[in-house]
C-alpha cells in the first residue's frame, strides 16, 4: 500500500495536494489483510487529498468520487453505488504510536498512510 503514503520527510510548509486512484486492488488489500470481509467487490474511485502542513500539525482534506460495486441485499448480485465523500481530519505530529480520538490523529513525523 506504499502507493498511498504521503512522504512528510523533506515536504515543506504549506498546501499540497495529492491525487490516488482507489480500485478493486486497493478494496481486496482490507480483506486479505485481516480487516474482515469487505463488502465492496469492485470500485473505481478518484481521491484528491489536499494537505496542510503546519509546523506542529496538518490538515488532510479528502475528496472522493466515483462508484463501488456491492452486493444487492436482496439478490445479492454486484450492483453499482455512487459514492461522493468528503472529510476533513487534523493530524498532531507525534513521536509516540499512532492514536486517533475523532477527527484527530496523532501521527509519526517520518510519513503517513491515507488508507
Amino acid at each position: 500500500m506504499e502507493r498511498y503514503e504521503i512522504r512528510l520527510s523533506g515536504l515543506s510548509t504549506g498546501k499540497h495536494t495529492f491525487q490516488f486512484e482507489l480500485d478493486k486492488k486497493f478494496f481486496e488489500f482490507f480483506e486479505q489483510n485481516g480487516f474482515g470481509e469487505n463488502l465492496i467487490q469492485d470500485g473505481s474511485l478518484a481521491a484528491e487529498v489536499l494537505l496542510d502542513k503546519r509546523e506542529s500539525m496538518l490538515e488532510l482534506n479528502f475528496t472522493i468520487e466515483g462508484s463501488v460495486s456491492v452486493p444487492c441485499d436482496l439478490c445479492m448480485n454486484p450492483m453499482d453505488v455512487p459514492m461522493a465523500i468528503e472529510q476533513r481530519v487534523v493530524g498532531k505530529f507525534t513521536d509516540e504510536p499512532s492514536w486517533h480520538e475523532d477527527e484527530l490523529i496523532h501521527i509519526s513525523l517520518r510519513h503517513i498512510n491515507t488508507t
